[in-house]
């Protein structure tokens, strides 16, 4: 698609060619050709380069940010493959997509490159590496990406004296090194060849060892809500900007204490206990529950928890009884409370639950990816405005 969208955008007359064929017996290619503007032979060293254009009057006139070849080749080498381009100024360009038949890990198109550290990058080389103990005074940032120059990069900007930072190449690699050096935060990249980032902290939060070390995702793809379900405590967007990557760490280590927080479920359907523990880590949430209003006031008054999920239509005590008595006490005045509730409610119900309350959901449509946000945005709430 990127490549066909720089082909209609740079050629404003005369064709565009797909074509694609067999390489050898295990291999393919798809070609984009065009009569476009052509690129020059100096130009192309660098087009695939982040936020470089062919040059600047290219920006100008067409637009773009630059990151369109970057990504696209980034994606093919991840599945083995690679891009390729021959172009001639006034002419036109052919850009071609090489891919195996069929996917296997750690393969790589004979005509590409792997990507090699930078000096100074910090990445350990080797697994089993002994880490060195942070220095005193400075916290340990772990920083999971195979772009060679994202540590390098963040070493340069976030400055010496707040943070000692290591990083991984690799999904494995960053595992490995969690483990050992127990970081008081992990930066992780979606995008990485053999585990991806959903694979790593799917398997940061199922070890014992690392579930509790915040997680902070610093990648292209924008799926926050994704991220977030997973265990994330914040999700940034690349092109890197320091001045949020170092706000965004500092927020998380202000707010995570490692403990998880206390959620107390108010309702007398014993299910909806069972349905949240499935949905929710049990890294970031412990839940205790109460089947009635009577019994949420004792279990509040005994062991005050950080959220209360709150029904409505309840015995003894019902939903908007238990918000008016926790209103009224000084030591739960601001417990936040989200009502989620079955009952269809009046719109005075609703005025009134929205002075008294941070949130209302309908149980009939409640998805708990939507309830997860909510309670962080709540909870957290520096770390959600972005």
């Amino acid at each position: 698609l990127n490549l066909l969208s720089n082909a209609a955008k740079f050629t404003e007359k005369g064709k565009i060619i797909v074509s694609a064929k067999p390489v050898g017996e295990s291999h393919f290619c798809i070609s984009v050709e065009d009569t476009g503007i052509g690129i020059s032979e100096e130009a192309l060293t660098r087009i695939f380069n982040e936020f470089q254009q062919a040059d600047n009057s290219t920006t100008r006139q067409y637009g773009g940010t630059g990151l369109g070849l970057t990504i696209s080749r980034n994606l093919a080498r991840l599945l083995g493959g690679d891009i390729t381009v021959t172009s001639e100024p006034g002419i036109g360009s052919t850009f071609t997509l090489h891919l195996p038949i069929k996917y296997q890990i750690g393969e790589t198109f004979a005509g590409g490159s792997k990507s090699k550290s930078t000096p100074g990058s910090a990445v350990q080389e080797e697994e089993n590496q002994p880490i060195p103990a942070a220095q005193a005074g400075k916290k340990r940032i772990l920083v999971i990406d195979d772009d060679p120059d994202a540590v390098y990069m963040l070493q340069e900007n976030l400055g010496e004296k707040e943070f000692d930072i290591i990083g991984a190449k690799n999904g494995q690699e960053g595992l490995s090194l969690a483990r050992q050096a127990q970081p008081d935060v992990i930066l992780l990249d979606v995008f990485m060849p053999g585990m991806d980032g959903w694979q790593v902290i799917s398997e940061l939060k199922d070890d014992q060892e690392t579930r509790r070390i915040p997680v902070i995702f610093l990648t292209i793809m924008d799926k926050k809500a994704l991220g977030l379900r997973l265990g994330a405590a914040a999700y940034l967007l690349k092109p890197l900007d320091a001045a949020i990557v170092k706000d965004t760490i500092n927020q998380v280590l202000g707010t995570n204490n490692h403990q998880a927080k206390k959620v107390l479920v108010v309702d007398d359907d014993p299910n909806i206990l069972d349905l949240l523990q499935q949905v929710f880590a049990e890294t970031e949430f412990t839940f205790a529950s109460a089947a009635d209003g009577t019994a949420a006031v004792e279990a509040i008054q005994t062991n005050k928890p950080d959220i209360l999920l709150l029904d409505l239509v309840m015995p003894k005590m019902d939903g908007f009884e238990v918000i008016e008595h926790l209103r009224s006490q000084p030591e739960t005045r601001s417990l936040p409370v989200i009502v989620i509730s079955a009952k269809d409610l009046s719109p005075e119900e609703i005025h009134q639950l929205n002075n008294t309350v941070q949130a209302i959901m309908q149980k009939q449509s409640l998805a708990g990816g939507e309830l997860l946000e909510e309670i962080r945005a709540i909870l957290n709430p520096d770390l959600h405005k972005q």
